[in-house]
C-alpha cells in the first residue's frame, strides 16, 4: 500500500514515470505473492497512467489484462472498476460511444451489487461523456440521477458537481431558467 501511495501521489503532481515505477513494484511483489486483487488494482493504476500519457494502446492492454484476471477470479466490483477506466480512457480519446458503453456495463454490474455511491460515480461520468457528444436529454437524466445520489450520501462537493453540470447544460439549451435552479 505504501508503493501505492508514493505512486499516487508521484501521478498527482504528473510524474507519471516515477508513478510508474512505483507500480510497477507493487505489481511484481503483489504477482509475487500471488494476490490478485493487488494485481488488478497496480494494472488498473497503470493504465491510468498510460492514459494521462496518451499510451492508450498500453493502457487498453494492461485493463484487458485486469479484466481476464478480475473475471477469473469473480471478482465483479473489480470488473465494474476496470470497465469504468475502460469508458475514461475511450472518453479521453473522444470515442463517445465506446466510452459510453464500458461505463453502462460498470454501471450494471454497480446496480446489480447495489453500490449506490460508485453508481452515482457512473451516472456522472455517463453524464459528461452525454453532454460532449451533444446528447444533452441522456446528460441531464444521467447528472440528476447522480445528484440524488449524491444528497443521499451527503456528498456535497459531488452534489456540487452535478449541479454545475446541470446548469451548464441547460444553459448551452438556452434554458436559463431551469440554469439557475
Amino acid at each position: 500500500d505504501e508503493l501505492l501511495e508514493k505512486g499516487e501521489l508521484e501521478e498527482s503532481e504528473e510524474f507519471y514515470e516515477e508513478a510508474l515505477e512505483y507500480y510497477e513494484e507493487a505489481f511484481n511483489i503483489y504477482q509475487r505473492i500471488d494476490y490478485p486483487k493487488g494485481v488488478i488494482e497496480t494494472l488498473q493504476l497503470i493504465a491510468r497512467v498510460f492514459q494521462y500519457q496518451g499510451e492508450y494502446e498500453q493502457s487498453l492492454f494492461k485493463l484487458e489484462k485486469g479484466l481476464e484476471i478480475a473475471e477469473a477470479h469473480g471478482f465483479r466490483a473489480m470488473k465494474a472498476k476496470l470497465y469504468a477506466s475502460f469508458g475514461h480512457g475511450y472518453h479521453l480519446q473522444y470515442k463517445y460511444e465506446d466510452s459510453l458503453e464500458f461505463y453502462q456495463k460498470s454501471l450494471a454490474i454497480n446496480q446489480r451489487l447495489e453500490n449506490r455511491y460508485e453508481e452515482g460515480k457512473i451516472r456522472g461520468y455517463l453524464g459528461v461523456v452525454y453532454q460532449e457528444a451533444g446528447k444533452n436529454e441522456d446528460a441531464i437524466l444521467c447528472f440528476q440521477k447522480s445528484l440524488k445520489i449524491a444528497q443521499e450520501f451527503g456528498a456535497k462537493r459531488v452534489e456540487g458537481n452535478m449541479l454545475e453540470h446541470l446548469g451548464n447544460v441547460y444553459s448551452s439549451l438556452g434554458q436559463s431558467k431551469e440554469a439557475a435552479v
